[in-house]
């Protein structure tokens, strides 16, 4: 930018800096005279940059570092790249088989027979349920007065999740959970629920990946409780099974009467959306007992999308106090 010098702030001045013609000052130290090109204006001058042509050479340990960066950029670019396809493609390919393999995983579900604990006190029924090798969280305060309890809520932690992280995924909810958090908790978890009023009632509920329809469920729900006799299907030689052929029970080396009389009652779908089995228990100590099933997909109850098909299966047993 040129400054314009006003002459002691005169017009005059301001004018005599217009019409003066522009030229270029040498840089300081340099005795080279400035040169115009050729046909140029006579009023502009411009400074030789002739060596600024010269060729640049750089040591081979610039070389070296210039080279490192490259191959520095280069690797940066590899990694984004796997680190995007592995998140894209392989992530979700690792999440499936790992939520397979949690929910075809055979583990012990250590279900309670609820037969042998519903007359029991709650301090009595946890101290049981504990020495059975149960690790139990409590849903609600374990109730301080026997006498005035209403019951409790409580789940058995599966072996594959720390009783840490089960909590969390209880305050959660289990259907807010990625399907390979819910997988290893499902499997193998179970709710135990008390209800006291006149009589006392104990709820179990739990998911059946073995079975996948609600005949099943009912049937392998009871085989559980020890109510009836396994039954399995028959085979042949290279076990594979016999089209057409009856379900066959399953011998023991010491076969036992199951020492009660089960009748079964109704059973359809409820307004909830619910298959329904009930029934009476009569045991041969003269205790009465009204029980009912209830199931519906692990699907249809949680919403995870699991790519193994179950059951939710929930057995109420409930005590009959009979009148003299």
């Amino acid at each position: 930018m040129t400054r314009f010098s006003h002459g002691k702030g005169t017009k005059q001045g301001a004018k005599a800096a217009l019409e003066s013609p522009a030229r270029l000052a040498l840089p300081s130290g340099s005795d080279e005279p400035l040169q115009g090109p050729p046909g140029g204006s006579p009023e502009v001058v411009y400074a030789d940059a002739s060596k600024l042509d010269r060729p640049q050479r750089h040591s081979w340990k610039h070389a070296i570092f210039i080279f490192l960066c490259f191959l520095a950029g280069i690797g940066v670019s590899a990694f984004g790249g796997w680190k995007a396809y592995e998140a894209i493609v392989i992530g979700p390919e690792l999440e499936l088989a790992r939520t397979i393999e949690a929910l075809t995983a055979e583990v012990d579900y250590n279900l309670p027979h609820l037969l042998d604990v519903i007359d029991l006190g709650d301090a009595e029924m946890v101290a049981k349920l504990t020495d059975d090798g149960n690790r139990l969280v409590f849903l609600e305060e374990f109730p301080e007065n026997p006498e005035e309890s209403e019951g409790f809520d409580m789940y058995r932690i599966p072996e594959a999740v720390s009783t840490r992280t089960a909590e969390g995924y209880l305050e959660s909810g289990i259907s807010t959970l990625k399907r390979s958090q819910a997988a290893p908790f499902l499997n193998g978890s179970w709710r135990y629920t008390v209800y006291r009023y006149l009589a006392c009632a104990v709820r179990l509920q739990y998911a059946d990946f073995t079975v996948t329809t609600p005949e099943d469920a009912f049937t392998h729900c009871m085989e559980l409780q020890g109510w009836i006799k396994p039954v399995v299907a028959a085979v042949d030689e290279d076990g594979n099974p016999i089209e057409g052929a009856q379900m066959t029970e399953i011998d023991g080396e010491e076969e036992e009467e199951i020492p009660l009389t089960l009748a079964l009652g109704e059973t359809g779908k409820d307004s909830n959306g619910n298959y329904y089995q009930v029934g009476n228990i009569i045991t041969d100590d003269g205790r009465h007992y009204e029980f009912r099933i209830s199931t519906v997909t692990v699907e249809e109850m949680y919403g995870l999308n699991l790519p193994v098909e179950g059951m939710f299966v929930g057995l109420r047993l409930t005590q009959i106090i009979l009148k003299d």
